[in-house]
């Protein structure tokens, strides 16, 4: 059915990893989907009317140019709402690892 994972990329998008959540995927999607087949992925299925918060550790590229991704995949043949991301935060309480100067870029691309 529906589902989106998150996937980060070290070479500019030219391959992409899987990125676990903390408590992680709800469900591995069917083969149907484009873009993310049989992967783990957020489905929304067990929940379908509520938002669900999740974070993802991205220690391990500190001082690195990521790519951060969000495939999604969708199966027609179901009739549910949709699946939607309300909330996105990158970086931590203390700081970001996003240079502030290109927070207007990123924020422009989603409107």
């Amino acid at each position: 059915y529906d589902g989106c994972n998150v996937k980060v990329s070290v070479d500019g998008g030219v391959t992409w990893a899987l990125l676990p959540p903390a408590r992680g995927y709800d469900q591995s999607v069917n083969t149907f989907p484009m873009c993310i087949p049989g992967e783990q992925a957020f489905s929304g299925h067990q929940n379908n009317t509520a938002f669900m918060r999740d974070c993802f550790g991205l220690e391990e590229y500190i001082g690195m140019d990521i790519h951060v991704g969000f495939f999604w995949g969708n199966d027609s043949s179901v009739n549910y709402p949709g699946w939607y991301i309300k909330w996105l935060k990158i970086g931590s309480s203390d700081s970001s690892p996003v240079e502030d100067a290109s927070w207007g870029n990123i924020k422009a691309l989603y409107r």
